[in-house]
């Protein structure tokens, strides 16, 4: 399958070898974001394989090179392309400028860059549309803070209309680089924002059609437009898988993790890691339950020791060579063991505030809220589960940001009167701000009164489109501990099993290029655009730096796509819902990139709640 990973990788590899200065040396020059674009992608130790010769940010100082040309990679912002003009105002900080921008310059800053100082030194300018982070081989988002309040509530139509502009715009990257440039969009009719969005995503992508000359394909994949109302449990309610967990209780921020760990010297010492794909570990485990994560830490820990020991006993040195290649070996002994130590601290820490926090207690509160059935009856009374509701909101020992997320919950499922809202929120002892973050579900379409009557509606229309699910978990109770914890099905990932059957309801998720109906939607099994890794030399990037000491990850032998789906949510996803990507790929054979302006956890969906 295209991982979005290699492709973006790709393209930025293109864009560096293509410049081909005479002396064979070049410079690169990135400002905040272009670097958190490329490490999402690529190893410092790739770009320098293409004769980079030094990485620099645009804000630090950096010594005059006036004997080799720079490669500016830079966002169209006024920061950056002031940095750049300075950089040749007075005298030229290198001997020519190739500006590689992640999408279209202003006017206004065009006009920067048309100083004679500058221009003279250009030798190139061109915007790459690269304008995204690959978080996963299959998840992409903006990078850019959550911001509710210019989508959902906004001062002015003109602060709405320039943040939906920028997302169609970012989206069209994104379809660029997957070379999916006349996708069949689809939104749904619920979702004003997703209508606007979609309507200018099919403007943009028509005229890049027109004006890069690219034919149109003849059974195109599927870009499916939603906002974050498609399902408002999601982003609240306790996920139990290692990546979820993780991030909503390890206190985990922008993929970094600190932890103590006993170096080669046998001391305690601390570090910060990234969390990401490079880590064959967190790969194998992210989507696992947390209490499988465990196990299988523990299990491959004990495993990969016993097994290293042996085979480092067991050879002496018997030459020069074979002693470098023993010395050579042991680093990446020691880094495997620090990744397992890593996991087992992640892994701890996650079960010791599962614990501490009473989250089984809760989580069972949840489930039976957002699926509307507990494991115990097949229907819970309503008093039932305001008397559970009631009982936690009472409870000084359960912390107030647990009481808020349960609180919201049992709203979106059940709904209550202001009185009753109101009298709650009193015996919770809820601050005013917090107050505010119910309050505010309306704007996100929530009936306060009778919680998300829409939601249930689509679940039945779902569940007549889709006939016999490949994916959804059953309906009726099972032993596992672990399943009455994780009874809720993400609404997504039913939306991205009918979107693979091609059984979207057309008149919830109509189309937003007319014409496209003439010519028939998507046939069911029909092949996408297929898109090809124009990678030739760097074929094995990816086993680069592979330790020989890596546990054996397994993995199924792949098998051909069946065709493409694209899914991106205005206002945030989530790790449960990235996990049902995977799961229903898995399940169909279908590529499914899922994508939106960031990742979001219980407390960024709150929080921006609070400041709507």
């Amino acid at each position: 399958m295209p991982s979005l990973r290699d492709l973006t990788k790709d393209r930025l590899i293109e864009m560096v070898s293509g410049v081909i200065p005479a002396n064979g040396w070049k410079v690169l020059i990135v400002d905040n974001r272009t670097s958190r674009i490329i490490n999402a992608s690529c190893s410092l130790h790739e770009i320098m394989d293409e004769g980079v010769t030094i990485a620099e940010q645009i804000v630090s100082k950096r010594d005059r090179l006036t004997n080799m040309e720079a490669i500016y990679f830079l966002t169209p912002e006024k920061e950056s392309i002031e940095l750049l003009k300075k950089d040749f105002e007075v005298k030229h900080q290198y001997a020519a400028i190739h500006l590689f921008l992640t999408s279209r310059l202003p006017d206004d800053l065009f006009e920067i860059i048309k100083h004679p100082n500058v221009s003279s030194r250009i030798k190139t300018l061109k915007e790459l549309n690269l304008d995204f982070l690959a978080y996963e081989s299959q998840i992409f988002h903006f990078d850019v803070p959550l911001k509710y309040k210019p989508l959902f509530n906004p001062s002015s139509q003109d602060e709405h209309n320039a943040f939906l502009d920028q997302i169609a715009y970012k989206l069209m990257t994104v379809c660029i680089t997957l070379e999916t440039t006349c996708p069949l969009i689809r939104y749904c009719k619920d979702h004003p924002l997703s209508m606007k969005v979609a309507g200018n995503l099919q403007k943009k992508l028509e005229e890049y059609q027109i004006q890069a000359k690219l034919p149109a394909v003849p059974d195109p994949p599927t870009l499916l437009i939603l906002d974050r109302s498609v399902d408002l449990f999601a982003p609240l309610l306790h996920e139990f898988t290692y990546q979820a967990m993780a991030y909503d209780l390890a206190g985990i921020q922008n993929e970094r993790y600190v932890f103590t760990f006993v170096n080669a010297n046998e001391k305690e010492e601390k570090k910060e890691v990234l969390l990401n794909e490079s880590d064959n570990i967190w790969k194998e485990l992210r989507h696992l339950h947390i209490a499988h994560t465990s196990e299988w830490v523990v299990t491959n820990f004990n495993k990969f020791m016993n097994e290293n020991k042996k085979t480092l006993s067991h050879h002496e040195a018997g030459s020069l060579q074979e002693m470098s290649q023993l010395l050579k070996a042991m680093p990446q002994f020691h880094e495997m063991k620090t990744k397992f130590s890593l996991h087992l601290d992640i892994a701890g820490k996650c079960m010791s505030i599962f614990t501490q926090n009473q989250l089984e207690r809760i989580a069972r509160i949840e489930q039976d809220l957002a699926v509307d059935y507990s494991p115990d009856s097949l229907i819970t009374a309503l008093s039932s589960k305001y008397s559970q509701l009631s009982e936690i909101i009472c409870d000084q020992t359960v912390l107030m940001e647990l009481k808020v997320r349960l609180l919201v919950i049992y709203i979106i499922s059940q709904g209550l009167r202001t009185s009753d809202r109101q009298a709650l929120m009193r015996r919770a002892g809820l601050a005013p701000e917090l107050a505010a973050i119910i309050e505010n579900l309306q704007f996100l379409g929530l009936n306060l009164d009778k919680g998300d009557v829409s939601l249930k509606n689509r679940k039945r229309e779902i569940s007549l489109a889709q006939g016999p699910s490949l994916l959804s978990r059953g309906s009726t109770p099972q032993d596992s501990e672990e399943y009455e914890l994780s009874r809720y099905v993400p609404f997504l990932k039913n939306l991205m099993e009918l979107a693979t059957k091609d059984k979207l309801p057309d008149d919830r998720y109509p189309l937003a290029d007319e014409k496209a109906k003439k010519s028939g939607s998507r046939k069911k099994g029909s092949k996408s655009l297929k898109t090809v890794s124009r990678r030739k030399k760097h074929n094995t990037w990816a086993n680069q730096n592979k330790s020989q000491f890596a546990p054996s990850l397994g993995g199924a032998e792949e098998k051909p796509s069946k065709g493409q789906i694209i899914v991106f949510v205005i206002g945030g996803i989530t790790y449960s819902e990235i996990r049902s990507v995977y799961e229903t790929m898995k399940a169909t054979q279908y590529d499914i990139y899922l994508g939106s302006e960031s990742i979001i956890s219980p407390q960024e969906f709150l929080l921006n709640l609070k400041l709507l």
